[in-house]
């Protein structure tokens, strides 16, 4: 996980030199997302903001939108577009509005192993990404939670 975490650091470094944000004092990236306060992936998250913090010298930092407090998917996507948040963590259906395609990963069934999903993510990424860019967006990062059932 350590190696995720330099490797979107170098990222947030190359976007804000490349946006004229790295010559400011200190920038915050507002990241919005469901996952409640407290979950796993929060804790994870402000782990990561230590971490971005520390090797950015406090410059760059992260406020993190716990609980669905920005709104639904819908809401934290138009609001990123506005520029109004810089970045999500997002379910199938979140990513799903900015490329449809993606959706596939959450068809039921569909996958019996994380080492069948980790191959379909492999082989069709380059794609997800390009209808992302098409989107106006820059995916960072793939994150699993499990598979899709239906009761």
């Amino acid at each position: 996980m350590h190696h995720s975490f330099r490797t979107i650091i170098i990222l947030l470094t190359i976007l804000l030199i490349g946006s004229g944000m790295a010559s400011a004092q200190q920038f915050t990236v507002k990241f919005a997302t469901l996952a409640p306060e407290g979950s796993t992936w929060i804790k994870i998250m402000r782990d990561f903001d230590k971490t971005v913090r520390e090797q950015s010298n406090g410059r760059v930092g992260f406020k993190i939108y716990a609980g669905g407090v920005a709104g639904d998917e819908k809401d934290v996507i138009r609001k990123i577009r506005l520029g109004q948040y810089h970045s999500g963590g997002l379910t199938g259906v979140g990513l799903g509005e900015v490329a449809k395609t993606v959706r596939v990963l959450d068809t039921p069934f569909l996958f019996k192993t994380y080492d069948e999903v980790d191959f379909i993510l492999n082989k069709f990424d380059a794609e997800f990404r390009k209808a992302f860019e098409e989107g106006g967006f820059v995916l960072l990062g793939w994150a699993e939670v499990g598979f899709v059932y239906v009761y």
